[in-house]
């Protein structure tokens, strides 16, 4: 009597054939419209934190310089020159907090709400100092009126919004959970149409 070994490979084949359903690109894909979803929950996020406050202000350069790019094995979300768009001074600031200080001249001009352009765009404004000490630049209208535009300060704090680190921790834990070898097991499941053995 000989010694007999069967197998049924029929198993192994349905399992390799879920498996490759993960790796056509399917997951790839999944992971670029979960990298543009995080992109727009951080801009929903600076905009409702930054931009109710003062929408004249808005400019769209952060949306407009927000995104993710990928690079082999690498996917990096973010603004800029990290994601190959345009610098954008203030984002990093905004997100984390932080102080202000003027680099080439002695003051910011800080636009009091309602006001747009720059100082030296205003015609007849000058600078007055309050009985407090304040520096304002101030525009004339009529003989004896006048309107507050901007307030000379040596230093701006910035309060934290956390609009793109806050982002980022929440998607990233959605993400990890999304990759745990179950919920890949069931995605390859879904996208194959078949059922492990």
């Amino acid at each position: 009597m000989s010694d007999t070994l069967t197998i049924d490979k029929t198993g192994a084949e349905i399992k390799v054939r879920i498996m490759q359903a993960i790796g056509d690109g399917r997951v790839v894909r999944y992971l670029l419209e979960w990298f543009g979803a995080t992109s727009t929950k951080a801009l929903k996020l600076y905009v409702t934190t930054n931009m109710k406050k003062r929408p004249e202000r808005h400019t769209s350069e952060l949306e407009n310089n927000t995104g993710f790019r990928v690079e082999g094995q690498q996917v990096t979300v973010g603004t800029g020159q990290a994601v190959g768009l345009h610098e954008v001074k203030y984002a990093s600031i905004q997100d984390k907090g932080g102080d202000i200080v003027p680099r080439n001249k002695k003051f910011l001009t800080v636009p009091f709400p309602g006001v747009t352009g720059t100082a030296p765009q205003k015609q007849g404004a000058f600078v007055i100092k309050t009985s407090t000490g304040k520096l304002l630049i101030v525009q004339k209208f009529g003989r004896k009126d006048w309107k507050p535009l901007f307030s000379l300060e040596k230093k701006v704090t910035l309060p934290r919004t956390g609009w793109f680190t806050d982002t980022m921790d929440r998607q990233l834990l959605l993400l990890e959970q999304k990759l745990t070898p179950g919920e890949l097991l069931r995605m390859a499941e879904a996208l194959s149409g078949e059922k492990m053995p």
